[in-house]
């Protein structure tokens, strides 16, 4: 139970036990006049308030830590949101009518191509309306955002994830260089915690690193204590050296704890026992760590505070923390290994483990006792046969050394029994706007199925006559005559289908995609051929031109003479094509052109009749020009005639010095001199 708390902090652990329980009035001035604080008494949903409290992690980013120059992405940014029947009431305890507002946003550095093709969409069993704001950009970055309305009641602990899909391209760059990636969600005002994404493009990440403890609070050591950091390069193997140090200058008096620690692979950070027996008492020091990767220049942070050697004597109690399960989804069907640590500097302490319905309490059932504890990681796995399907366990382990209070710490996150052997449903689509007509509903199961169970467990609404095909553990539905344009289909895959062995699915798959819209088809290509010209004679080795119109990205023209296989022109909007003539015979002959878009529609064909004559020509043939007798001074004139065997016409030239012949006529005149 949990009654009306005044102290209850942070505001958001309020909202989210507010959103996740049973709610009555709460009795008594107090809460009349503080309503944030009046949650009545009600029964916690322990599964929704964790899972409520996991929504607020940072959207995930699938993205590649390194990319090359200029490369083209298609991103999904993939929220988290959890319903639960009693998610009614505000932040100020008003009733919202149940509505929630889930708010996804991202950037990506204005470097970058700015974002296109975005698509917004609520996948999964929660209906949402979408409200998108206009990419915009600021403080170096592009940035993507929207919300999502939910309205709708459920009936039990509900799950979906606010999506947003989009396209863009990383710079062109000489030199590799690294950017970094940003998200957040909000949910009813509640801000969450940004998730940061580093890419390198173009080269190799330089990792990072950031000591975390001692944290710059008030950390005092007799025989040991905890160093722990964040680290992150994701596309190295990177190593990293702690030291200690009394001052924050890594130039002097730096003394080394420990090398070649490995970079944890998650980025999530990491630990390493330091032994502080032998340092001087009174002392402080700072922590330094170092991480290298072999190739990039090596990183380096200092802690923001010291650590105090005191050695006061007496018995250093134990500490303990829950490794696995750690909320990322984990599930049990026969076993399940429970991973921890546990540290005790002066004894052997023992360890037990404990299963929970809820994470408060240490109330829970024995799983395992007194393990013994061995200063650092330790593990047992867990008979989970026997647990009820369904059961939602939190784990918790609790330390003794004996002599101390003991240590408790639940994990981060629960692990769910499921006995089930039935079939899964791994991927579907479509999903989103503007899908093609022709595009199929596709399902991919983890096992092979019982196809005639599966076709009859497939249904759209509203309903379009198809056919199915598979390829191993996959189906396509594919409409015929394609899906009704500007419409939303409800796709459903029942339960009721099988796998081989006839196990089922066990429940309804439901989602959602839209058509496009209607639009009316593309005027069909056009060309026209101007040369040669209706009924020219042509030889020898001749272009064939002409243009062409509504081709678009991707279209061609077509050449052929008479019926002969069809040619490929250079060029669309002009375009032209070689004609060797003399490989025709002479006589007459048909130019045919056509023009394809990249759909392979064809256009009207349009022709030119021409006629070929590669005959071999004759050289003119001159008559002879009598001598005659003229006088110094006197003009003279007399006419060179010629005839052509093919009748073609003639133009006479000469290369004297002494006269010049008109060009069409033969005529010579001049005057001789001395």
């Amino acid at each position: 139970m949990l009654e009306a708390n005044p102290y209850l902090t942070p505001a958001q652990v309020k909202q989210i036990l507010h959103e996740t329980s049973e709610h009555n009035t709460a009795r008594g001035i107090k809460y009349i006049l503080t309503p944030n604080n009046g949650y009545g008494w009600g029964v916690v949903h322990a599964p929704g308030a964790m899972s409520r409290a996991k929504d607020m992690r940072p959207p995930e980013l699938d993205i590649p830590v390194s990319i090359e120059s200029g490369q083209v992405l298609a991103l999904e940014v993939v929220g988290s949101y959890s319903r639960t029947p009693y998610t009614e009431l505000g932040e100020n305890g008003e009733n919202r009518l149940g509505e929630d507002e889930v708010e996804i946003e991202a950037s990506i550095p204005s470097d970058w191509e700015r974002p296109s093709r975005v698509t917004y969409t609520m996948e999964g069993d929660i209906i949402a309306t979408v409200v998108p704001e206009p990419i915009s950009e600021s403080d170096g970055a592009w940035r993507l955002h929207a919300t999502f309305r939910i309205i709708n009641d459920v009936q039990s602990l509900t799950f979906a994830n606010p999506t947003i899909r989009f396209t863009t391209s990383a710079p062109t760059l000489s030199d590799p260089e690294t950017y970094a990636l940003t998200t957040r969600e909000t949910i009813n005002n509640m801000v969450g915690e940004e998730g940061r994404i580093r890419v390198s493009v173009g080269g190799n990440v330089q990792p990072e690193i950031e000591v975390t403890s001692p944290d710059g609070g008030a950390a005092v050591a007799d025989t040991f204590f905890v160093i722990r950091w964040t680290d992150d390069d994701p596309d190295d193997n990177a190593r990293i050296s702690l030291y200690n140090d009394m001052d924050t200058d890594p130039d002097n008096g730096k003394v080394l704890i420990v090398s070649n620690l490995a970079e944890d692979p998650e980025g999530d950070g990491d630990s390493y026992v330091w032994d502080t027996s032998t340092l001087v008492e009174g002392r402080s020091f700072y922590v330094m760590a170092v991480i290298e990767d072999g190739t990039n220049d090596a990183a380096s942070s200092y802690s923001t505070g010291t650590v105090t050697i005191s050695h006061t004597g007496g018995n250093a109690p134990p500490s303990v923390e829950v490794l696995e399960p750690d909320g990322e989804g984990d599930t049990a069907d026969e076993t399940f290994t429970i991973e921890f640590l546990a540290y005790d500097p002066d004894d052997t302490a023992s360890v037990s483990l404990y299963w929970d319905t809820d994470a408060v309490g240490f109330d829970g059932n024995p799983i395992a006792r007194d393990l013994e504890e061995g200063d650092g990681f330790g593990s047992y796995t867990w008979d989970t046969s026997g647990m009820e399907d369904g059961t939602v366990a939190y784990i918790y382990a609790v330390v003794s050394d004996g002599q101390n209070p003991q240590a408790r710490a639940y994990g981060s996150g629960p692990v769910t029994i499921d006995h089930s052997q039935g079939p899964k449903i791994v991927d579907y689509g479509p999903i989103g706007d503007d899908i093609a007509l022709d595009r199929p509903v596709r399902v991919t199961f983890d096992s092979e199925m019982d196809r005639p169970s599966v076709e009859a467990a497939i249904s759209t609404s509203p309903g379009h006559a198809g056919t199915f095909s598979w390829a191993g553990t996959i189906v396509e539905y594919s409409p015929g005559g394609g899906w009704d344009p500007d419409t939303t289909y409800t796709v459903t895959v029942a339960s009721s289908a099988k796998d081989t062995s006839g196990s089922p699915l066990g429940t309804d798959k439901v989602w959602a995609f839209r058509t496009v819209e209607a639009t009316a088809p593309p005027d069909p290509p056009r060309v026209t051929i101007t040369s040669p010209s209706e009924d020219e004679t042509v030889s020898g080795f001749y272009w064939i031109e002409g243009t062409g119109t509504d081709l678009g990205q991707g279209g061609r023209v077509e050449v052929r003479i008479d019926g002969g296989d069809w040619r490929t022109a250079d060029g669309t909007g002009t375009w032209r094509i070689a004609w060797d003539t003399e490989l025709e015979l002479d006589g007459d002959h048909t130019v045919s052109a056509r023009g394809l878009d990249a759909s392979e529609r064809a256009g009207a064909v349009v022709t030119v009749n021409v006629t070929v004559d590669n005959t071999p020509n004759a050289p003119p043939e001159i008559e002879p020009v009598n001598d005659r007798t003229v006088n110094v001074g006197d003009p003279v004139t007399f006419h060179v005639k010629a005839t052509d065997p093919d009748d073609d016409g003639l133009v006479y030239t000469d290369d004297s010095e002494l006269f010049e012949i008109d060009p069409s006529t033969g005529r010579i005149t001049f005057t001789p001199a001395e």
